[in-house]
């Protein structure tokens, strides 16, 4: 990882002198958040043991949340591709 950061920093640095490079590095970092959350943390939001109805209810109050605030980063993500 301490490598991956070494690059990463590389790569960004490089975007500040080329052109097309400056235009592809937000989606390509956007699309690495969102490959990021939706495999290691979605799949865990999605699952539930459903024991109970009481329990089946907050779950799906817990899930209608946390898959809104999802979107409300994804949509703050694109908010600030497109304001920046």
């Amino acid at each position: 990882t301490a490598i991956a950061a070494f690059v990463g920093t590389g790569v960004g640095l490089l975007a500040l002198k080329g052109g097309l490079l400056e235009v592809l590095l937000p989606p390509i970092t956007t699309g690495g958040f969102l490959y990021v959350a939706a495999t290691s943390v979605l799949p865990d939001v999605l699952k539930g043991d459903g024991s109970d109805a009481r329990s089946t209810g907050m779950e799906i109050l817990q899930l209608v949340g946390e898959v809104g605030f999802f979107m409300a980063g994804v949509g703050l993500m694109l908010a600030v591709t497109y304001l920046e």
